[in-house]
């Protein structure tokens, strides 16, 4: 990247990535002259930060969750029409210094595998705004019960534009957050890997009900010492199976998941493969 002074007369357009560099110095620049001490009306977010037009009638608060239009893969087009804010026909000279991304509240079923933000400061219906897409930033994220406490992710939450989701996999992973449940303070990464990419080994807890039809299993824990999985009593999933014209075992039978979004579970598994036969009780006597 470049940079210039620019003469008297000059018109001063910077593109959103000098912007962020200039932002990033100037606050740089203040923490240390108060010695590495960041007030709370600074970022407290580092990574990918961007500009966000609200699209949602009641605004953003800071540390909200917006999410932005995500293309449909068999039209090509966003679900919510135009996505940025001005479009290229609209005003090319100002899309070529960078448009805003149109901020909306978080559909699942529009919005998931990381198409949103983390806001950076509060933002008014039809203004402008930063947003954090990648990187280290805090955010609220909701706890629903004890059976989540062991979750290292967390995701959009259907609908609500407050806070994300603990859940088993998702695009956030959450590096720290508060004990306990229910609206709970985290520090999260966006952009990284999220949980949903690698398997993981999961025993069947009743004899499987066939295809189609959610079943519950019980996660493992990867041993590296024993290069086995160790299946964990209190930690019980939703999974499902839409292979076809495969033996559908009984109780005990162990294989291997993919964790996918779902509108009723949060997280369901779904089976990618699994024993013909049971080998016993996840949990011998």
């Amino acid at each position: 990247m470049t940079f210039r002074n620019p003469k008297p007369g000059d018109p001063f357009q910077p593109s959103v990535a000098e912007h962020a560099v200039f932002v990033e110095a100037a606050v740089d620049y203040l923490r240390r002259r108060r010695g590495g001490q960041v007030s709370d009306k600074e970022s407290v977010a580092h990574g990918a930060i961007y500009r966000v037009r609200c699209g949602v009638e009641s605004g953003f608060d800071r540390f909200d969750v917006c999410a932005v239009s995500s293309i449909d893969p068999e039209t090509g087009e966003t679900f919510e029409g135009r996505g940025v804010f001005p479009t290229a026909e609209n005003n090319p000279i100002q899309f070529r210094a960078g448009p805003a991304l149109i901020g909306r509240l978080p559909e699942l079923a529009k919005h998931d595998e990381g198409r949103f933000g983390i806001c950076l400061q509060p933002i008014a219906y039809g203004q402008i705004g930063p947003a954090i897409f990648a990187g280290v930033t805090i955010a609220r994220v909701f706890v629903e019960d004890s059976t989540k406490e062991p979750a290292r992710f967390a995701d959009i939450k259907d609908g609500d534009k407050s806070q994300l989701e603990a859940l088993d996999a998702g695009a956030a992973e959450v590096f720290w957050r508060e004990e306990g449940t229910g609206t709970r303070w985290a520090v999260i990464r966006l952009g990284g890997a999220g949980g949903g990419g690698e398997l993981i080994g999961g025993c069947l807890r009743d004899d499987h009900p066939g295809r189609g039809v959610v079943f519950e299993i019980y996660l493992g824990l990867w041993d590296a010492e024993t290069h086995a999985w160790i299946y964990q009593e209190d930690l019980l999933r939703k999974a499902i199976d839409w292979r076809y014209a495969v033996p559908y075992p009984d109780a005990g039978s162990t294989g291997l998941f993919a964790a996918r979004r779902s509108m009723q579970h949060g997280v369901i598994y779904e089976t990618v493969a699994l024993d013909c036969d049971t080998p016993g009780p996840c949990f011998p006597p």
